[in-house]
């Protein structure tokens, strides 16, 4: 829609190097992915996919997902370069102006949970947006029931609530709006991440992002 994804691959070694990137989009849990295409980046370069759902990977229709990024040294790119090696910065085209924000990639090995709590502090809320999401690690049969739990000082108890049917790439648009305290004014919100079920026994990803301008105030 209004939104696009610009993906950057590097790669820092003295010989070519063969990515493999499957896209799977939201509520996609079959393990078998949306789009899948191969990159060759150049030794010590990189390559840049502007708008790269459609240029890169041919989705056309308006949606949102995640990529998995994968490479014949595997071990090396989880555990040592995912988080610089891959990069996607997501960006609107509304006619009032733009937002941006880069997301760097999570090695498998890195902060995912399979039944334990995460914790986002610092979110904000009133002239910001906050969305949450989850991704799963291994896509295929990821299925679970979260709890999200939301705190922060001008409240005098913490409000939950409980999503059910989570399966593959999950997203909670508007978090405060969707826990019922749209209203709050607050940076220094704390999101509580529980998984409830995991019968998939799958690793969970846990990440918030914040969008400058709110629309429940008609802003961008």
């Amino acid at each position: 829609s209004q939104w696009r994804a610009d993906l950057t691959m590097y790669n820092g070694t003295h010989m070519p190097w063969v990515y493999t990137v499957r896209y799977f989009k939201q509520s996609n849990g079959s393990g078998t992915p949306d789009a899948k295409v191969q990159v060759i980046v150049p030794a010590f370069a990189a390559v840049s996919y502007t708008d790269a759902l459609p240029s890169l990977l041919g989705v056309l229709s308006a949606e949102k997902g995640y990529v998995v990024i994968d490479n014949q040294r595997a071990y090396y790119f989880d555990h040592y370069w995912a988080s610089n090696w891959a990069t996607v910065r997501v960006y609107n085209q509304s006619s009032a102006g733009t937002f941006g924000n880069t997301v760097p990639g999570f090695g498998y090995s890195a902060w995912a949970t399979k039944g334990g709590v995460k914790v986002l502090t610092g979110v904000r809320n009133g002239r910001y947006r906050t969305n949450l999401g989850l991704v799963p690690t291994t896509n295929a049969g990821s299925n679970a029931t979260v709890r999200v739990i939301l705190t922060d000082p001008s409240l005098a108890t913490p409000v939950q609530q409980d999503f059910a049917g989570v399966t593959g790439f999950w997203q909670l648009d508007d978090v405060f709006r969707a826990l019922g305290v749209g209203n709050l004014v607050t940076d220094k919100a704390s999101l509580y991440v529980k998984l409830m079920s995991n019968p998939s026994d799958t690793y969970w990803f846990a990440f918030a992002t914040v969008n400058d301008g709110n629309p429940n105030n008609g802003e961008a």
